[in-house]
């Protein structure tokens, strides 16, 4: 069985591996790179708890601290959308729901991943409302 210890390492080696935002260190200035961490829910979900599983072993997440979360962009199209039906929900399988995106029966962090990419997809190359562009 896999330690947590063992768990967080994998986890840090696969952060590294797709580390693009660029930081600085706050003492001598060197400049490093951190991931940046993408779902749904993920600002006030996952994002919050990695950041607690790393600083209560007082180890480093090399991953932004500033995420990419569908939830924010799904409530925010809707805004600039006021005459769209919204859907029945913000949650994941909802939204998914409402632009005829798949959603796997099973409730795991894989498929979650798959689905809010296939959202933010969708979401991305909407037709923009022309109320913007005027």
């Amino acid at each position: 069985m896999t330690s947590t210890f063992e768990l967080r390492g994998r986890f840090s080696r696969f952060l590294a591996k797709h580390a693009s935002v660029q930081k600085y260190a706050k003492y001598s200035g060197r400049p490093f790179k951190v991931a940046e961490l993408a779902g749904h829910k993920v600002s006030t979900f996952d994002g919050p708890w990695l950041q607690e599983w790393y600083w209560r072993n007082d180890e480093f997440l090399p991953a932004s601290y500033a995420m990419l979360d569908t939830l924010q962009y799904v409530r925010w199209y809707f805004r600039d959308r006021p005459n769209l039906p919204p859907p029945q929900s913000v949650k994941l399988a909802d939204v998914c729901k409402y632009f005829d995106i798949p959603v796997p029966h099973s409730h795991d962090a894989l498929a979650d991943a798959k689905s809010a990419v296939a959202l933010m997809r969708r979401l991305r190359w909407h037709p923009q409302p022309s109320a913007l562009y005027d």
